[in-house]
């Protein structure tokens, strides 16, 4: 990840330094490509490695599989759109290194990013109410038991 960072420094460097014009902005496209050629690997490794181990947790609880479920859902969704993106990027990046589409594009992506994460925030309260009901929606008054009613004797 660190080393996406530091080809995508390289590449700002090198843009604004020493790119006059915007048509000389070619050379520092490959920069740009590896840079999202890592992004697409790692994100592709952390989404694989958490389903794994969202899988490898599984205990055979209806209820707690159910919860895994889910979540090895919205972890892939998460990831899915944002990946398609960045590959966009690293493709068009190496095919056409004169055009600036996958600075376009790129722009996308970073919005995309910032979404999922929000959408990832915004998922726990509703999987958390999903997944609690059952727990939250015990009624005392239905108990029968001399300590509750005030009948000791």
């Amino acid at each position: 990840m660190f080393v996406g960072l530091g080809f995508a420094v390289y590449a700002g460097v090198e843009a604004f330094a020493f790119t006059h014009y915007l048509a000389d902005f070619g050379h520092v496209s490959w920069s740009i490509s590896v840079a999202y050629g890592i992004a697409v690997i790692v994100d592709v490794i952390l989404t694989s490695t958490l389903v794994f181990m969202l899988r490898r947790s599984r205990i055979g609880s209806r209820r707690s599989d159910s919860l895994i479920h889910v979540l090895i859902l919205y972890t892939v969704n998460t990831g899915l759109l944002t990946s398609i993106v960045s590959i966009a990027v690293f493709v068009f990046a190496l095919m056409l290194p004169g055009n600036l589409i996958y600075a376009g594009i790129s722009i996308v992506g970073a919005k995309l990013y910032a979404n999922s994460v929000l959408a990832v925030i915004n998922s726990r309260s509703a999987i958390n109410d999903k997944f609690t009901d059952d727990f939250t929606s015990l009624r005392l008054e239905h108990l029968s038991s001399p300590y509750l009613s005030g009948n000791l004797c």
